[in-house]
């Protein structure tokens, strides 16, 4: 769920995403802050536009690259953003250093919370998370306006995004920079297309594409034509997404490789040393050789009762089944949907079983769903 694309009327009010059974909340805090010899409580506001989106890109990829929660900004940032094409740098109160510097402050002082509302056994329940992106921000702000800066990411979010970063083109956030709403289309398709199942396209409504992107009902139309309208630039930018956004009802979204191919990663093996008997089948010498056996992985007791998109590796086991054969459909409505048809029988579901259970339901799901999508 998005920030805002343009500046927000009330700055210092906090924005809040609806998504569902999902809940955002972008909260500007007051930092301390010095102003001429005096050290003061601050407020800058929420970032918006397209600097806080290119500089996230760039503070988690680099996070992802060197593997590393320090991250090093100032010249750094301003020669990854001139390789975007950026003009160079201009310094002084109405140069751009200034606006980069400002959103930058804007991105390191907000606090975000998710919430997560359901059901468990009738009745309600919910989960509030915390998100902190910097637990240290360090600056140098030299007299010709630029800086130089380090941030520390909090060590929650570093574990979360190793594990769940999605591959970015850079040529194509080169291409998309100077618009929020294609930036906002390229992520999330980056995210989608690659997880949707082959068999049939994924449908969405207009209203819950917007949700997911952080946009109110009341604004759909304009929504609608701005999404239409940076298609064409996001197409250009991910040339292997399939996508119809020409309905005025829903969009079809179809399986698509992701903007960067990964590399295919070797299952992890342990090794065991095998004796076999001698070739000429007498008693003589056993030969003995080297064979590769799967490690084998521990199998969950019991499915989750909360959200799978929060938890420990129950939970996340859970969330990736449901992602691969979900057909793209919300995993925790897939959840709460198997919980409701398995009944007191989830209790003496286990191990194996109960993933083989799990997943047959997921593929299931996908094929009544889409019996039911309009065509």
């Amino acid at each position: 769920m998005s920030l805002p694309a343009t500046r927000p009327r009330d700055e210092m009010a906090p924005i809040i995403r609806q998504d569902g059974q999902y809940a955002l909340a972008i909260q500007p805090r007051q930092v301390l802050a010095r102003e001429g010899d005096e050290t003061i409580l601050k407020s800058f506001g929420v970032p918006f536009g397209s600097y806080p989106r290119v500089m996230l890109i760039h503070i988690l990829s680099e996070a992802v690259r060197k593997k590393s929660r320090h991250i090093e900004l100032g010249q750094n940032l301003t020669d990854w953003m001139r390789r975007l094409g950026y003009p160079p740098p201009s310094y002084g109160p109405r140069g751009t250093i200034h606006g980069i510097r400002d959103q930058m402050n804007r991105l390191m002082a907000c606090e975000w919370q998710i919430r997560w509302d359901g059901e468990q056994d009738g009745e309600s329940v919910f989960q509030i998370r915390g998100v902190q992106l910097s637990t240290n921000y360090v600056g140098l702000h030299r007299e010709d306006g630029s800086f130089n800066s380090e941030i520390q990411l909090s060590e929650a979010f570093y574990e979360h995004l190793q594990e769940h970063a999605v591959p970015l083109d850079e040529r194509a956030i080169a291409h998309i920079k100077d618009s929020p709403t294609a930036l906002d289309l390229y992520t999330y398709l980056s995210y989608r297309l690659p997880r949707i199942g082959r068999e049939k396209p994924a449908v969405l409504r207009w209203d819950q594409l917007a949700a997911h992107m952080g946009i109110a009902p009341k604004h759909l139309h304009h929504f609608r034509n701005a999404i239409r309208r940076n298609w064409a630039l996001v197409s250009a930018a991910y040339p292997d997404a399939r996508a119809d956004f020409g309905r005025s009802d829903v969009i079809l979204m179809y399986a698509s490789p992701p903007p960067i191919r990964q590399r295919v990663v070797s299952v992890p093996t342990q090794y065991q040393l095998i004796s076999t008997p001698a070739e000429d089948g007498g008693a003589g010498p056993k030969r003995t050789t080297l064979r590769r056996k799967p490690v084998r992985q521990t199998t969950p007791t019991r499915f989750p009762k909360g959200s799978l998109s929060f938890g420990g590796p129950t939970e996340e086991l859970f969330r990736k089944i449901g992602i691969e054969h979900g057909g793209g459909y919300d995993v925790d409505k897939i959840a709460e949907a198997y919980r409701a048809m398995v009944g007191d029988d989830l209790e003496t579901l286990e191990g194996a079983r109960l993933i083989r259970s799990f997943t047959s339901f997921c593929e299931s799901y996908v094929k009544r769903r889409s019996n039911l999508e309009p065509a």
